[in-house]
């Protein structure tokens, strides 16, 4: 009886184990390889374990069992192989096969869900017949990479129209307000120091000023990543220049 290496850092592993048969035949060997569609996922994501078995003898196997104990940060969506007959009980899979033939191989598919949250998983999968008694393991690490938290970043740019305004006249401030960010914005307001302007009145969606030296506006909405708003004050220049 022989083993042989296991896998390392993630690496897809594989052992096989002989079983002495009759003569002219070769010893019934499981070779078993389990892959992941993907080495690093988002969290959330779905993704899938390939689990791969392979008679290396000429001798049948029979009544092989596939079990694969999913770690509890995944979410088992399915699991299914041709002539396999797979059942899901939480996060447990148990598959049954009747045969495998010499030199035949196999696969096996379980769909799983990432969690919602950075982690990294090891999963093993185990494979056993009647004339291997002693379960052949094989495992793949996977990392999830949860999305970095939103943050909020605000530019504010001014035009002024007209330029010059004449004394006495009527000055139009645009105050446009981005958000550059990736998280919506909330509580955002303009301090505006008008000066020796006089307020006349303010206009813009979702906005509200107050009329004072210091007029300060305020955005009753939070602003979307990406979004941007505008709010104009109209204002009186001085009489003298």
């Amino acid at each position: 009886l022989f083993g042989g290496s296991n896998g390392v850092d993630g690496q897809p592993s594989t052992r096989t184990w002989p079983l002495q048969s009759a003569a002219g035949q070769t010893p019934a060997r499981i070779a078993v390889r389990k892959t992941a569609s993907a080495s690093t996922v988002a969290a959330n994501a779905e993704f899938n374990y390939t689990i791969a078995v392979e008679n290396e003898g000429s001798s049948p196997l029979n009544a092989l069992v596939m079990l694969d104990e999913v770690p509890t940060p995944l979410t088992v969506l399915g699991a299914s192989g041709a002539g396999w007959n797979c059942s899901i009980v939480g996060n447990a899979v148990d598959c049954r096969r009747s045969t495998l033939a010499g030199g035949a191989s196999t696969e096996i598919r379980i769909d799983v869900r990432a969690p919602n949250a950075s982690a990294t998983v090891l999963n093993t999968a185990r494979v056993s017949s009647n004339e291997v008694r002693n379960p052949v393991a094989a495992f793949v690490s996977v990392t999830v990479n949860a999305a970095p938290e939103g943050f909020v970043d605000l530019q504010l740019s001014t035009v002024d129209t007209p330029d010059p305004v004449v004394v006495n006249g009527t000055l139009n401030l645009a105050y446009t307000v981005q958000n550059r960010g990736t998280a919506a914005a909330t509580g955002v307001a303009i301090d505006a120091e008008l000066a020796s302007f006089a307020f006349v009145s303010a206009n813009g969606a979702g906005w509200t000023c107050n009329a004072a030296a210091n007029t300060t506006c305020a955005l009753a909405t939070p602003l979307a990543a990406g979004a941007s708003s505008i709010v104009t004050l109209q204002l009186r220049a001085p009489a003298t220049a």
